[in-house]
């Protein structure tokens, strides 16, 4: 079975994660879709960042600046919203 991207994703950070969405869901009422949508771009960024040995309280904006550099072929409105997610 191949392990999905979102499988070396810290149980900090997806307490992390579980928070945010939490909180922004209690705030905003947002749409499951956008919901579900910020957790999967913030565990993709979690795995991405486990790989180089950070975890999302560790990450800076250089590591999201290169994380994003590799996600040169996503629409502009799907990199936007990784941007206002992170």
């Amino acid at each position: 079975m191949k392990k999905s991207r979102t499988d070396k994703v810290s149980p900090r950070d997806r307490n992390l994660i579980d928070d945010f969405a939490d909180s922004i869901w209690a705030e905003s009422g947002l749409a499951k879709r956008t919901l579900e949508a910020y957790r999967l771009d913030l565990q993709m960024l979690s795995h991405w960042l486990a790989n180089h040995d950070k975890t999302l309280i560790e990450a800076d904006r250089v590591d999201l600046m290169r994380y994003l550099a590799g996600k040169s072929s996503y629409r502009a409105r799907t990199i936007v919203r990784q941007l206002s997610t992170f």
